[in-house]
């Protein structure tokens, strides 16, 4: 089903409210796979003239995602930028979460998702396009620029394990020029013959038995003193025959991280992952840390991957209740926003006596009561 969205014509309100004790919840969650593979941003953005409507269209297409992805834990919107089919502010997006994932692990990592793409600065540059890539979701979003052959309007798609914006319709695309593969520095310590044979038997089921399987399949192979787990899914909008094109296509990129002890392959209609330690089916393995690798394409494109912790993103009222909605995505929006302008990151270390939020509540309730700061 396609939804179709009407801009929003109104100004854009942002109001961050912090109590002193929300940085010390500590939440009871499962394994919502948070950690981010990859940040891909284009390096194209909108002309001065489109801003504006671009803008309001992406607005109005996150907005419309969020009560999607909390009922079927994908969605595809559809945002006009006017009556013009060809209108150059049009957005398309898309977003799904893995198909292991609950619910609530869903709506968490969705949440965490969209705050992040925020990143690639549609607001401040407009920037045209869009993916994040996490674990447990995805992202798509790209401005429109012209009538697709075969549809009457622009539209905006978003599935979360994945989160994307475009400036063309992609949602029956397989494969792209912006595909990656992500390997693990680290490789595998034990009997690496018995690894390498294990992991290729793995993503080669992956590769033929997700497309028959609802384009999903988690699997593991254990011989030889070696284990390895893997995940594999195509994204709601793909047919079975571009399912079957992109997971061999994963197969063929993800065998060279092999001995590496973990490989994913991120490609425009599916995902692939394997790993020495089972990862799927909250499972509740502990995230490894990780730092961040920035990368470049030909065209300059910026790629951010690494793993990060994400629970400092989320509104107290969504840790305490897990639910997803519209003002948790402010908050978390909010608390970005503040990141980017201190400069500094939201902290809630117990050692640290004033979070970087609480410093800014502080100022805010100083000002308003006409007292110096400082």
């Amino acid at each position: 089903m396609t939804v179709r969205v009407r801009t929003r014509r109104g100004v854009f309100f942002l109001m961050v409210v912090v109590i002193s004790s929300a940085t010390l919840i500590t939440p009871s969650l499962s394994d919502p796979r948070t950690s981010q593979a990859a940040l891909i941003c284009t390096n194209h953005t909108a002309s001065a003239a489109a801003r504006s409507s671009f803008v309001a269209n992406f607005l109005s297409a996150m907005d419309a995602v969020t009560p999607q992805i909390a009922a079927r834990e994908y969605a595809r919107v559809v945002v006009t930028g006017g009556s013009s089919p060809a209108n150059a502010s049009a957005v398309y997006a898309f977003g799904q979460c893995m198909k292991d994932l609950s619910k609530a692990d869903c709506d968490m990592c969705f949440a965490t998702c969209k705050t992040q793409i925020l990143k690639c600065l549609p607001f401040q540059k407009a920037t045209r396009g869009g993916r994040n890539f996490l674990d447990g979701c995805y992202l798509r979003w790209k401005k429109g620029k012209q009538r697709i052959s075969g549809y009457s309007d622009t539209r905006i798609w978003i599935t979360c394990n994945y989160c994307r914006y475009d400036e063309y319709e992609f949602f029956g695309e397989a494969l792209s020029q912006d595909d990656r593969v992500i390997c693990s520095d680290q490789e595998f310590a034990g009997n690496t013959t018995a690894f390498t044979e294990n992991t290729k038997n793995l993503v080669k089921k992956l590769s033929t038995e997700a497309p028959r399987n609802d384009g999903f399949l988690v699997a593991s192979v254990e011989a030889g003193n070696s284990s390895v787990y893997g995940l594999g899914q195509c994204w709601e909008f793909v047919n079975k025959s571009s399912c079957d094109k992109c997971l061999l296509n994963a197969r063929k990129t993800i065998n060279s991280c092999i001995p590496k002890q973990e490989g994913r392959v991120l490609n425009s209609g599916c995902y692939m992952r394997y790993s020495i330690s089972r990862f799927y089916n909250n499972s509740g393995t502990d995230a490894a840390g990780g730092g961040e690798l920035d990368l470049f394409t030909k065209d300059k494109t910026h790629i951010s991957t690494g793993i990060a912790g994400t629970l400092g993103y989320m509104a107290p009222e969504y840790l305490v209740r897990g639910r997803l909605t519209e003002k948790a995505d402010i908050y978390s929006f909010g608390v970005l926003l503040i990141e980017v302008i201190t400069g500094r990151r939201k902290s809630s270390r117990s050692e640290d006596p004033v979070s970087t939020l609480q410093e800014v509540m502080i100022f805010f309730v100083v000002q308003s009561s006409g007292m110096p700061f400082g």
